[in-house]
């Protein structure tokens, strides 16, 4: 039995075939691969077989062919072969026998080693079928409200108001500058009632969720310095766009200026003034 390749060895090869040209060389090597992959690693002594496996005509075969095979290569009888591949051929088949052998033995005695010993205790489980997919949740904010925070009176102590801080700090979903957001909150706090911040935060943060981007908004230590929570309609402060169809007390699609009066009229807003 022949291995799937043969050693080659490059200074050897080179040494003995450095005077071909590219062509001979190229030839030469299709030869020696030709006769590795055919029992008795041997080539038949036929040129139209040669030359159908080479795939050269008559005339290449003749001025390329002929001359590596009459320089590398024996011929005996109806066969011809390179010497040297055909030594190693022989060399590696005893060899693969020696391997497997060994492997037989080998396996041999591992079978007898575990013949005497008992079967494993181990039991097939029973299927477990891929657990289902957790349904997405619906984002809501649950920000705390008073009655978990005790309200504190205008100027309550430093501590108390770091307390309500740690307890709205989670549910803001940008947490940027959380040391300038604790400072802002403690000045806001001095001034307006936990209330005060809390319950247009929490419809800040339900806003942003459902029509803003929580990645990208304001931060919190912003959002408290500019004392956004005294803004009347937290939803116009995310989506500029109130509750009556107005952005920034202008319509949202165009029109003429008597037909945005006349719905800003409707919808009870101050109208922009004249000309504009």
């Amino acid at each position: 039995m022949s291995l799937p390749y043969f050693p080659m060895y490059p200074k050897d090869f080179e040494g003995k075939t450095s005077h071909l040209t590219l062509e001979e060389d190229g030839a030469y090597n299709r030869l020696l691969r030709l006769q590795w992959m055919n029992p008795t690693c041997r080539l038949p002594n036929d040129d139209a077989w040669i030359m159908r496996r080479m795939r050269v005509d008559k005339k290449a075969f003749d001025r390329v062919v002929k001359v590596i095979i009459s320089e590398f290569f024996t011929t005996k009888g109806a066969y011809l072969y390179s010497p040297k591949l055909l030594e190693v051929y022989k060399q590696s088949g005893v060899a693969h026998s020696k391997r497997v052998k060994a492997g037989k033995q080998g396996g041999h005695s591992k079978a007898r080693n575990y013949k005497h010993k008992d079967p494993s205790n181990a039991v097939a489980m029973p299927y477990q079928p891929e657990p289902e997919p957790e349904p997405i949740r619906e984002i809501t904010t649950t920000l705390v409200s008073s009655n978990d925070v005790p309200a504190s009176p205008k100027g309550e102590d430093k501590n108390q108001f770091t307390k309500e801080f740690e307890t709205i700090w989670p549910h803001y979903p940008r947490k940027v500058s959380k040391k300038q957001s604790l400072i802002n909150y403690i000045k806001a706090r001095k001034k307006f009632s936990y209330d005060d911040i809390a319950k247009p935060l929490r419809e800040f943060i339900d806003a942003t969720m459902k029509f803003g981007d929580p990645e990208n908004m304001i931060h919190f230590s912003t959002w408290l310095q500019q004392e956004r929570f005294s803004d009347e309609d937290q939803q116009a402060a995310v989506t500029g766009r109130t509750s009556k169809g107005y952005t920034n007390g202008r319509q949202q699609d165009k029109g003429s200026i008597s037909d945005w009066s006349a719905k800003a009229a409707t919808a009870d807003l101050t109208p922009p003034p004249d000309g504009t």
